[in-house]
């Protein structure tokens, strides 16, 4: 359980290179200054001890190597709660995955009425790039296969959204249909 009071810091970790550690993500989200020389993980940890504080570790696949390090702020920060988010667990000791699903495919109706949270994400998305973004009703079957091609995944709605300035539904769906790795985020910012 979370107190109020309790501090939560978020470190997004897409940003970790190649070869690289989360220490330096991790302590620019926290806003440690790590001293030139020292072991950025211990300097971290030290940091942490007597903490109490909601640590949110986001897209962790990225650091799946060093998924001992997140074990060991576990261990030796006892007031430390520790949320990652990863596609697949890490795998360390103490480990409590929990498997979330997509959202449900869209019906007919909740496409009509705009209930349908895939439809409002994807659309909200769309709109980041191109306000005047929609999706007419001719278009709605073609929007129910690209949410059951991605089996309602937020993250994979959000990226095929990024295309949609470039890209008609139909299109989407053809190169999904084609090959879902389709829907790296980098490819759809790099072609613009």
């Amino acid at each position: 359980e979370c107190a109020q009071s309790q501090l939560v810091c978020f470190a997004p970790l897409e940003s970790v290179a190649e070869g690289s550690g989360p220490q330096d993500v991790l302590a620019l989200a926290l806003r440690l200054q790590l001293h030139a020389g020292g072991n950025p993980s211990e300097q971290i940890t030290e940091y942490l001890r007597d903490k109490t504080m909601l640590l949110v570790l986001d897209n962790a696949e990225t650091i799946a190597r060093h998924a001992e390090f997140v074990a060991e702020l576990i261990r030796e920060c006892p007031r430390l709660s520790v949320l990652v988010t990863s596609r697949e667990p890490l795998g360390f000791e103490g480990e409590a995955p929990l498997f979330l699903k997509g959202f449900d495919l869209p019906d007919d109706s909740s496409l009509q009425n705009g209930s349908s949270p895939a439809l409002q994400l994807f659309v909200h998305e769309a709109r980041e790039r191109d306000a005047s973004f929609g999706i007419e009703r001719s278009q709605f079957a073609v929007f129910k296969q690209i949410c059951e091609l991605v089996d309602g995944s937020p993250l994979a709605l959000r990226l095929t959204a990024q295309w949609s300035l470039l890209l008609s539904l139909e299109e989407i769906l053809e190169r999904l249909e084609a090959s879902v790795g389709f829907l790296s985020p980098t490819d759809a910012r790099n072609q613009r």
